[in-house]
């Protein structure tokens, strides 16, 4: 199943076992991605951060289609909602994903949906294979709804002061300006 020479991308045969690596392997890569992003947001790489943002984005909906696939075939099922994400689980794995099959109704879980980006193991499927395996599946997304995913609010640094009132003001310098008044001084 992983090929050991870099090289050129390997698209896998169609089986349940590969579609389920591939999509282990993508999601995997779309947390690392979306955690670089972050990180390059934080430091104003907003260049970078913006293609850390379409490859995570190519992995999910890669991942997308390789689940709709499977639970079309039957090999994963829809069994949870998390927040506002649905819970695919079958062979072992298990996916949290904005689509949603229709007309299933699915009980409500508590809980924390962020997942830590863990490093790639050598036996996880290569990346670039990952990608052109999941490429050669067909799955129309008909009969999926997708919501929208909303993370959670992110907890921002608050100073001992809670009210703007509170706050104490800067004394800004007017040294600019001065300098613009006796700018005829200076000539």
């Amino acid at each position: 199943m992983v090929a050991k020479k870099a090289g050129k991308p390997v698209a896998f045969p169609v089986t349940a076992g590969n579609i389920l690596a591939a999509m282990f392997s993508v999601n995997r890569s779309a947390k690392r991605n979306r955690d670089a992003a972050q990180a390059c947001y934080r430091s104003s790489a907003h260049g970078l951060a913006k293609y850390r943002r379409l490859q995570k984005e190519l992995c999910y909906s890669l991942k997308d289609r390789g689940l709709v696939f499977l639970y079309r075939m039957g090999v994963v099922a829809a069994t949870e909602k998390h927040g506002s994400l649905t819970v695919y689980r079958g062979m072992g794995y298990c996916f949290h994903s904005p689509l949603s099959p229709d007309g299933v109704t699915l009980e409500q879980t508590q809980g924390d949906v962020t997942v830590e980006a863990k490093p790639r193991k050598s036996t996880d499927m290569r990346l670039m294979d990952a990608i052109e395996t999941l490429r050669q599946l067909v799955a129309p997304m008909d009969g999926f709804s997708r919501s929208s995913y909303q993370p959670p609010v992110r907890q921002r640094w608050h100073s001992e002061y809670d009210d703007d009132d509170d706050r104490p003001s800067y004394a800004y310098s007017h040294w600019d300006d001065e300098d613009e008044d006796d700018e005829d001084e200076w000539r």
